[in-house]
């Protein structure tokens, strides 16, 4: 997915569009190994006390786009890769406990998005959904950042989560994704 020019062609002006139009930071990432690597980035508000920009590696497991990419990976490869990780506490709410992850990794499989509530920044509550290929594999994930104050506005929220689902949708259609949507397969 990376190396394949169309596909973020296809995506980026949907990520513009959608982070112009709610005023959020929007990312897309891919999994590389135990960690997100950003390969887009819009910033509307600085919610790390860090820069994230394109090219960034986040932790996987405490963000939206990490827990949607996680979540789709084979029992055996989650396992692996959460052995591999280093789980500390970015946050007094980032979940570090394997069972805790897992339990959190199968709802959002369900759900077919992923919810990260003040884990990677405690000004931040965010969204992230899947890009599927034509496959049906999931090859990217975006997110869409939440200032933590609007989890409590329903309508603000649920705004953002069905403006990113429809985003998610037709940026997966662009790449050939016919099927129902959201879905995290986990790949075999």
């Amino acid at each position: 997915f990376l190396h394949s020019e169309g596909a973020f062609n296809i995506a980026r002006p949907y990520l513009e569009e959608l982070s112009s139009d709610l005023q959020r930071s929007v990312s897309m990432g891919v999994l590389d190994g135990t960690e997100v690597l950003v390969i887009f980035r819009k910033e509307h508000t600085r919610f790390y006390p860090f820069a994230v920009y394109v090219g960034s590696r986040i932790p996987a497991y405490c963000t939206t786009m990490g827990k949607v990419l996680l979540a789709a990976q084979p029992r055996e490869q989650l396992k692996d890769l959460l052995s591999r990780t280093n789980l500390f506490k970015v946050t007094p709410k980032t979940k570090t406990n394997k069972n805790e992850i897992i339990k959190d990794l199968k709802a959002t499989r369900e759900r077919g998005y992923g919810i990260a509530d003040q884990e990677f920044s405690l000004d931040l509550y965010s969204f992230g959904v899947p890009l599927l290929n034509h496959e049906g594999q999931v090859v990217a994930s975006v997110s869409i950042s939440l200032n933590v104050q609007d989890r409590e506005n329903k309508k603000v929220a649920d705004h953002a989560l069905e403006k990113l689902l429809r985003t998610g949708r037709v940026i997966s259609q662009g790449l050939g994704y016919k099927g129902s949507y959201p879905i995290i397969p986990q790949s075999s």
